[in-house]
């Protein structure tokens, strides 16, 4: 008999969540079925938070002879893998957007043009037991691809030389880097049409890790085939966190 994967959201363990997960997919290659792991990649398989820390202290690097009261102030920012951009480490130093408005515009725009570029990629850091996790399935015999909001023009060969440092399987075709082929393309939409592109038939069990809730909502809605797992570490707060879904804070799975 198939076994089951339950939904039951923060009930079941996290343990228990990926060792389900794990078992289903042994079962079903046994059987000469195919399996597809999808997984996003910013605070899903990794954790951005140095790549925002160094950013703003490269900032305070700029500034340091022009303002350097603000300066010293930004050398104590310390992201947590909670923040969702800037904003949070930047109110835990004092500077909130409607006190320092210039100032707080001035960091936005240089963290924006570098977050989103292919320069601090490499400071990004693996959540716990996600490298191990998806290497495990990779040998197994899934296929995997990761599925981000990234862009190919600005962030291409850094995603790449990334995720090879981090010894995530990358060999094709069981193993897909899949990024938007340039910026301006909404993540939901352009996640959306990724999965109309399988062909129907050609998975047995398609699995979906993402942490940003109005995404799941979109995959769940067009294509209910899809089984997701909410990665809870941080969101943009444009969607309600699911609350029927297993949810899960890193990839430890041998507890």
């Amino acid at each position: 008999m198939e076994p089951r994967f339950l939904v039951v959201g923060k009930v079941m363990t996290q343990p228990h969540i990926l060792q389900q997960l794990i078992f289903e997919t042994q079962f079903l290659l046994a059987q000469g079925k195919a399996v597809l792991v999808v997984f996003d990649i910013d605070s899903t398989l990794l954790d951005v938070s140095p790549r925002i820390e160094r950013i703003i202290h490269d900032f305070a690097d700029e500034i340091v002879t022009t303002d350097p009261e603000t300066a010293e102030i930004l050398k104590t920012v310390r992201t947590q893998k909670t923040d969702w951009g800037i904003r949070s480490a930047l109110e835990r130093v004092g500077l909130r957007h409607e006190h320092h408005e210039d100032t707080v515009q001035r960091i936005k725009d240089f963290w924006h043009a570098r977050f989103f570029s292919n320069q601090y990629l490499h400071l990004d850091e693996p959540l716990p037991g996600s490298v191990e996790f998806v290497n495990h399935l990779y040998e197994m015999g899934a296929d995997v691809a990761y599925l981000t909001g990234r862009d190919e023009i600005r962030m291409g060969p850094g995603t790449a030389a990334a995720m090879a440092q981090h010894r995530f399987p990358l060999s094709p075709p069981r193993a897909r880097l899949v990024l938007k082929p340039r910026p301006g393309i909404d993540d939901f939409n352009y996640k959306e049409e990724w999965f109309y592109a399988i062909p129907k038939d050609r998975y047995e069990r398609i699995w979906f890790f993402e942490n940003e809730p109005v995404n799941i909502a979109q995959i769940r809605l067009a294509h209910p085939e899809v089984r997701n797992i909410f990665v809870d570490t941080t969101h943009s707060g444009k969607a309600e966190p699911p609350t029927d879904l297993p949810v899960i804070f890193d990839f430890l799975w041998k507890g």
